[in-house]
Formats: C-alpha cells, sequence, structure tokens
C-alpha cells in the first residue's frame, strides 16, 4: 500500500531542504558540483565565486546566474576593439568548478578553479582523484575529492580562500523528483513554497505533468541557492595575516641532565633562551646541550621513506625541514637543545619528548669529530657503514668492470636500501623485514646477465651466488669461499624464516647466525658486519 504522506514529503524535498538549511556549510566537506541520477529523480549542484558587494543582489532569487560548462574565457568587443575577458560574460561571477566536454570523442572532465589548487599548493593526486595539502611537519590532508559526478572541498580551506579573495561562494541547486501520483491523490501538497534568509534562497514548484512512458504522474523542482562567507582576512594564512598554526611559537621542555637527588633536569628547546657561545643567556643551557631519546623515536620515519629519510647524521622531511642528529652513538638517538627548537615544529618536539630519557655517557665520536673537530669521520654503526661502503663499492666496480655488481634497486624497491637498520628493538618481524632488505641487496640483485658474458661457459640452472663464485674462481681470486658461503646463508635465512614458514630448515641456518643465543639487534648487527666485510673483500678484487 502507498504511503501517501512519505511520497508528499518526498515530492516536496523536506530532506533536501533541511540539508540544505542546517548542514551545507557546516560541515567540514562542501560538495561544490554534484550531477547525479537518483531515483524517481535527480540532483544538480554547481557553485561560483562572487564579490562580497554583489551578495545581496544575487540572493534575491533562486534562478542560476550561470550554467554548468559557463566560465571558458573569451572576447567581447568594446566598440572595435576585441577585449579579452577570463569569464566570458559572466559580470564578475566565476566559476569554481569547470566541466569541459570534448563533443563525444573524450572523456568529460571536472576541474576545480586552478587558482584556489595555487593558492594552497595543492598536490594533484590523480592516481586517487583528489588533491592534497601538505603542512610544516610533511603532515598530508585531503582537500578536493572528485568523482566523475561530484566534487567535494574542506570547508576550512575554502573559507581561507574566499577570505583572500574577499568574495564568497554561491551553491546553487537544481533538484527535480518525480512522483507516479498526481497531487491530487497526494492530499494537494502546496504546490510553490519559498524558503528565503539571509544566505539563502529556495523556491520549491509542484506540478501534475504525465511523463512522456506514462510511468510519473506529477514532478517537483528546488530551485535556489546558498551563500558560503570566508573567515576574517587575519584568518586567510597569506602574509602578513598568516595563519598561526596549533603550537606555533610553543617549546616543549626536554631532560638534559640528572640531578643529585635523582630528580630530572628539564630545559626549553626555545634557542632564543640558550646560552651560545658569544654571551648570550649565561646562566641557562648551552644551545649544543646534547639530549638523549631512545632509539625507537627514529621508528616513525623509518616507516615512511617516501617523505622521511634518515641519514648519517641528519633527519629530513623532503625540503620541508631537517634535523641533525647523532645516530652514530652505540645504544640512543642524540640531538642537541637548540637544534629541536629551532629545526623541528611544537607537534615534532612532543613526538621526540615522548622517547627522551637522560643522558648516558657523551655524543658518539663521530658526532664529535665531524661537529667540534672539523674532521671527515667515517660512520661507526654498522648500518650506516654498510651503506657508506655500499655506494663507493657500487661505483668502484662500475668503473673498474663496466658494469654494477649489484643492480641498482628499482623505485618500488629502493626503499629497502633506505630503511636497513640495525633493528631499533628486538623484534621478529622487524628482524626478518632488515633480513629481507638485505637480501634483496646483497642476493636478488647480483648482476647475473653482466657476469654470465665474463665466465667461460654457461651452465644451466646456475644462479646468481654460484656464478659469482665461479667468476671469482675464474679469476684467480683467493679466500672468497667464507663470503660465498655467507652469501648463502643470507639467502637460506630469508627464504627459511622470511618468505615461508618457520620450520626445521630455519632452526638450522638459525644456528649458523646464533639466532636464540643472542637478541636479535646483536645478530643483525654481527650480520651487517659481515655485509661489509664481504664489500671490502670484493674491494680487493678491484686492486
Amino acid at each position: 500500500m502507498v504511503d501517501k504522506t512519505k511520497q508528499a514529503s518526498f515530492l516536496l524535498q523536506e530532506d533536501l531542504i533541511e540539508d540544505i538549511t542546517k548542514k551545507i556549510g557546516k560541515d567540514n566537506w562542501l560538495s561544490v558540483y554534484n550531477y547525479t541520477d537518483i531515483k524517481n529523480g535527480h540532483i544538480a549542484v554547481f557553485s561560483a565565486l562572487i564579490p562580497v558587494s554583489r551578495t545581496e543582489e544575487v540572493i534575491q532569487g533562486p534562478a542560476w546566474d550561470l550554467s554548468i560548462g559557463d566560465g571558458v574565457p573569451g572576447f567581447r568587443y568594446q566598440g572595435e576593439k576585441p577585449l579579452y575577458e577570463r569569464f566570458h560574460d559572466l559580470q564578475k561571477i566565476e566559476p569554481f568548478i569547470f566541466r569541459q566536454y570534448f563533443f563525444g570523442l573524450k572523456p568529460q572532465h571536472t576541474e576545480v578553479s586552478e587558482e584556489f589548487r595555487h593558492y594552497h599548493n595543492l598536490f594533484n593526486d590523480a592516481l586517487n582523484n583528489k588533491y592534497i595539502h601538505i603542512d610544516g611537519d610533511g603532515n598530508e590532508e585531503d582537500v578536493v575529492i572528485l568523482s566523475d559526478n561530484n566534487v567535494q572541498v574542506h570547508l576550512h580551506y575554502l573559507k581561507q580562500y574566499l577570505a583572500a579573495r574577499e568574495m564568497n561562494l554561491v551553491v546553487y541547486f537544481d533538484h527535480r523528483r518525480f512522483s507516479n501520483l498526481t497531487l491530487e491523490e497526494l492530499g494537494d501538497p502546496p504546490s510553490d513554497l519559498v524558503v528565503n534568509k539571509d544566505d539563502l534562497i529556495l523556491v520549491i514548484s509542484l506540478r501534475n505533468h504525465r511523463s512522456g512512458d506514462g510511468e510519473y504522474e506529477s514532478f517537483s523542482r528546488l530551485l535556489g541557492k546558498k551563500v558560503i562567507q570566508g573567515y576574517g582576512i587575519e584568518k586567510s594564512g597569506v602574509w602578513p595575516f598568516n595563519e598561526i598554526e596549533e603550537g606555533e611559537g610553543k617549546f616543549v621542555s626536554f631532560v638534559i641532565s640528572t640531578k643529585e637527588d635523582g630528580s630530572l633536569n628539564e630545559y626549553s628547546c626555545d634557542s632564543s633562551k640558550l646560552a651560545d657561545y658569544f654571551g648570550k643567556n649565561p646562566e641557562a643551557p648551552h644551545y649544543l646541550t646534547p639530549v638523549f631519546f631512545r632509539s625507537e623515536v627514529l621508528a616513525k620515519y623509518y616507516a615512511n621513506p617516501k617523505k622521511f629519510s634518515v641519514e648519517d647524521g641528519y633527519l629530513r622531511c623532503g625540503a620541508l625541514w631537517g634535523l641533525e642528529i647523532d645516530n652514530n652513538h652505540e645504544k640512543h638517538v642524540v640531538a642537541f637543545l637548540g637544534d629541536l627548537g629551532r629545526s623541528l615544529s611544537y607537534n615534532e618536539q612532543m613526538y621526540w619528548r615522548h622517547y627522551n630519557i637522560p643522558p648516558e655517557g657523551t655524543i658518539s665520536k663521530v658526532a664529535w669529530e665531524r661537529g667540534f673537530m672539523a674532521e671527515f669521520t667515517d660512520p661507526q654503526r654498522n648500518d650506516l657503514l654498510f651503506k657508506y661502503n655500499y655506494e663507493i663499492f657500487y661505483d668502484k666496480w662500475n668503473k673498474k668492470i663496466g658494469f654494477p655488481l649489484f643492480k641498482p634497486l628499482s623505485d618500488e624497491d629502493f626503499h629497502h636500501i633506505q630503511t636497513l637498520r640495525i633493528p631499533l628493538s628486538n623484534d621478529q618481524a622487524e628482524f626478518d623485514n632488515q633480513i629481507l632488505s638485505l637480501t634483496k641487496i646483497l642476493v636478488d640483485s647480483i648482476n647475473e646477465a653482466e657476469i654470465q658474458k665474463l665466465l667461460s661457459d654457461k651452465r644451466e640452472g646456475e644462479k646468481g651466488i654460484s656464478k659469482l663464485e665461479r667468476y671469482l674462481k675464474e679469476q684467480d681470486v683467493e679466500e672468497y669461499t667464507p663470503h660465498i658461503a655467507f652469501l648463502q646463508n643470507l639467502q637460506a635465512l630469508r627464504s627459511t624464516g622470511v618468505a615461508h614458514r618457520k620450520s626445521k630448515n630455519y632452526r638450522r641456518i638459525a644456528q649458523v647466525f646464533k639466532i636464540g643465543e643472542r637478541d636479535l639487534i646483536s645478530v643483525f648487527d654481527d650480520i651487517l658486519s659481515q655485509s661489509i666485510a664481504l664489500l671490502a673483500f670484493l674491494n680487493t678484487t678491484l686492486r
């Protein structure tokens, strides 16, 4: 049985009117374009920018001030002289959405105002059909989400843009619904309704009209517009009204020493309040006071190598920020107190504070020689030393032999060298991942095709390590056996412990590396030592 009350409410579009009046412009996301067929009707939303001074005029009537697809630049004549207009015949009303048509030869295309995208320096994530804003910490936030029939914009970024432009956004509506009952059968609902407020005008009209196929007997049209205002100019984010980010101007205090009574001594990392070598703030701790952190502080940065880079003595987030660190310390990560305040935002400082520990000893020998003695010093931690030696060996072999012994990693695999490290904790999953990475670098990347060209013959089924072994033998290289054995054991550890379920075969190879007799951090540190020895040995073959 047909519920005529619900049918009448549907035709009157009461749900859409409630959304427009109570939600649009108040939710975090605003639909600025929508053209969608729905059951028994369709929805049309468009939007444009208008000068604030024209708002009262525009809001007088429900009719749209432009049509979907308007906004193509063109010429008009001023007397006999052609005059170029950016928005042709739109009387200073700018489309915010541009809908392009290509005569059925190419797919239609929907785009958001280029000025809006440039104003916020939005990245086009074409793969996911959205535009992204990257803040000063490297954090990403969706600003525009696109689909074929719908475009949504984050309201905060829109309001900033409107403030800078000193304009308002007008959202236009043209929603239609159909019923298979006549208005008389629906109890004669009011045929013309008007909702008129300071920022809103809506007109809904109901009519009896039989569709060509006889399916519908009546329809309604909801036509109107709503004005979205921007922030005040002081929140536009543009100089000199740059919006102050949360925590800006605030500084975290870090533990810098332990007092005689066992309590901890903390001090702000605000560099303007610290002592220096020129007599500033003589009673305060020095800018170069070392601050200690658990090594796990770097886990966040290793986990996202596309954004962060943990290097020998330096941590960076793209070109946004960088922090000098002492990651050559035997147990911890150390940074200078003043650098923490100068290089990190308040939010990043808060993250580092979580891993802050009382000082244990002093900075590493490497950090001392580089930073205070101005001496060039190789890294001392095996993960950093391996990467350093690997790059040198890669270039040296390539120049001497004519090809790299280890093929360069693909873009999809490059993170294996970026994130290679001594495990930050005694965790099996992290250990397995590091074994996988090292095997990719030293075993899977052996340049079999080029080595084969240097061998006396080709043998069926011979793989990378075996080809390398035969190459060394044919070159009369001595004492290569332990290094080849190391590569074979490393490959076996990966095959039995990472690529497959751990079984008896894994336990056998685990004994070779003394897994179970000591912690996994020490095991992998020793594996890196053997890897460094391998590179040093291969270097000797080039002399």
